[in-house]
């Protein structure tokens, strides 16, 4: 059995796999096996994946139907042997040493998840980034108030902990032991529907946010910008799993008023975005403010939390006011893009 297993869904991302195997690979790790995942991807990303397998015999190749992200990590993990298990996303890649160091760490304190800082940007730049919690050992009273600041860490919106996989190192036993436990197909999001219901199962937790090996390179057409005809129904399904595999951790539950907010203005500025009809736009909005049960969630949200622009569009919300929450958000998207 292998110490560690690195599962890649790989789909449409030809330009950058090999850079991202090849790092992988380079870790001062012999003890690894690399699990690559086709997911039915059109491009020349299989035989790719079927070179690196001849190349070295730490790879393995999956190949699958395209069935999305979800079904890709699924795949991966049960096709994994390691001791622990990680992800990475087939156009990032590793700057230095990671896999070792997170192991040492697991191993050194039994942890079940290890999680790590990362560098976000392109082969030209990168900025350091991290999670808002201390780095540490959480155990016990330590590790309740770690999950009580995962999902919000109390500045909107910020997570204590970034909901990402591919900054973790986890126990595969817990992983599979936890089961399914987000819909397939969720797109945005489905990196926190495992995330948070993991750390709400781990005994212990280290996060060490000066360990920074990891490039995740944010591309033009990242979920959050990319308008999603079903976006508002792969979120119910999202927001459906978090609050089933939460409901025994309430400052859990509490934290998660805040992502739902966060992700459903992401959604209401991709329909003002768009400049559809402005009375579908606002008849849009006003359904999932009660599809989500919007009100009763925005009256547990303090004020403070979230500041003065926020909050006044969250108490037009809560009023359901939607033509005048889409004035609001129109005009504070302008005044984020000229950075006012």
């Amino acid at each position: 059995m292998a110490r560690l297993s690195v599962v890649v869904p790989v789909y449409r991302v030809e330009r950058y796999l090999d850079k991202c195997v090849e790092s992988i690979l380079a870790q001062d790790l012999r003890d690894m096996e690399v699990i690559l995942v086709d997911d039915g991807s059109p491009d020349g990303c299989p035989a790719l994946c079927d070179a690196w397998a001849a190349r070295d015999a730490r790879v393995k190749v999956i190949h699958q139907q395209n069935a999305g992200s979800v079904m890709a990590r699924r795949a991966g993990l049960l096709a994994a042997s390691g001791a622990y298990v990680s992800f990475a996303d087939g156009d990032d890649w590793l700057a230095r040493e990671l896999y070792a160091p997170m192991l040492a760490l697991a191993e050194e304190h039994r942890a079940d998840v290890v999680i790590s800082g990362y560098l976000q940007g392109d082969e030209a730049r990168q900025a350091a980034r991290g999670n808002a919690v201390e780095s540490g050992v959480y155990r016990g009273e330590a590790l309740a108030g770690l999950r009580a600041r995962a999902l919000f860490s109390g500045r909107y919106y910020e997570p204590g902990i970034v909901p990402a996989l591919w900054n973790k190192l986890i126990r595969r036993e817990l992983l599979v032991s936890l089961g399914d436990l987000v819909h397939p197909s969720v797109r945005m999001g489905d990196d926190a529907a495992v995330s948070y219901p993991l750390i709400r199962a781990a005994k212990c937790v280290v996060v060490d946010n000066d360990l920074r090996a990891y490039v995740y390179r944010e591309t033009a057409g990242s979920l959050s910008r990319s308008p999603d005809g079903r976006y508002f129904e792969r979120l119910h399904r999202l927001i459906e799993g978090l609050e089933k595999n939460l409901m025994d951790d309430a400052a859990m539950l509490d934290g998660l008023n805040y992502y739902v907010l966060f992700v459903l203005e992401v959604g209401f500025g991709q329909l003002i975005g768009a400049g559809g009809n402005p009375m579908a736009t606002r008849s849009a909005i006003a359904e999932q403010i009660d599809r989500f049960g919007l009100r009763s969630r925005l009256a547990a949200i303090d004020d403070a939390a979230v500041g003065r622009r926020v909050m006044r569009r969250v108490r037009l919300l809560a009023r359901g006011a939607a033509g005048r929450y889409m004035i609001a958000r129109a005009f504070d998207m302008v005044r984020d893009k000229l950075g006012r």
